[in-house]
């Protein structure tokens, strides 16, 4: 966290604004969904644009997000919110990379340097205005940790978690990066599903079948 707040000083103390995409479109569009539930309505239909639109239909609303619901009922968004989010993802994306680059070789020192290196990106800097994207990227590393663990453990709390973090990126995040992770995934299920296959291993595969089975519906 404290990392994240010096490298994007300027955004975490207020001393410079977000721009471009993060003021003209996620700002109106959050600041509505958050004016709509403290006045008792579910963000369903926005009046305000293109003479009327279902927002609650546009995946990058993100009128189902829970963030964004939660702040939109309690507090309300606004560009101070909107510059403290995305510190608070760039933290999150570090936390997750975090979590992946331990779990696949076991070494702290060289999953913080990762994480650290994650974070600072060149992706997190060039797309500070893409809000979405920012937020894809931050749950990214989650999906694909919690998925790996489904795959090698198949118990139920994995594939719940996975489908937590799958939801997470479906309503607040950039459908560009659900469909190419998903990609991802259905090759990671072929491999291991050959991988027992050669093994004989008749038992496993019919259990990260249905372990999947569990995630698509979780999801």
């Amino acid at each position: 966290a404290l990392i994240a707040m010096v490298a994007f000083w300027q955004i975490a103390f207020l001393q410079n604004s977000v721009q471009w995409d993060m003021l003209d479109c996620w700002l109106p569009w959050r600041y509505f969904i958050g004016e709509s539930l403290q006045g008792k309505m579910l963000p369903l239909w926005n009046p305000y644009q293109q003479m009327g639109y279902p927002i609650h239909a546009d995946l990058q609303g993100p009128s189902w997000y829970p963030e964004a619901l939660i702040i939109g009922f309690f507090s309300g968004h606004n560009l101070y919110t909107l510059q403290w989010l995305f510190v608070f993802y760039v933290f999150v994306g570090g936390v997750g990379m975090y979590k992946l680059s331990h779990f696949l070789h076991g070494n702290n020192q060289s999953a913080v340097i990762t994480a650290i290196a994650y974070m600072l990106s060149g992706f997190f800097v060039a797309h500070t205005q893409h809000f979405f994207s920012i937020i894809s990227a931050a749950w990214l590393p989650f999906l694909l940790y919690y998925y790996l663990r489904l795959l090698k453990e198949q118990t139920c709390i994995n594939s719940f978690k996975a489908s937590v973090i799958l939801f997470l990126m479906i309503t607040g995040g950039n459908q560009t990066f659900t469909i190419i992770t998903f990609y991802l995934l259905l090759v990671l299920l072929i491999f291991h599903l050959i991988k027992y296959f050669r093994e004989k291993s008749y038992r496993r595969i019919s259990e990260i079948v249905k372990i999947n089975l569990i995630f698509v519906l979780c999801t």
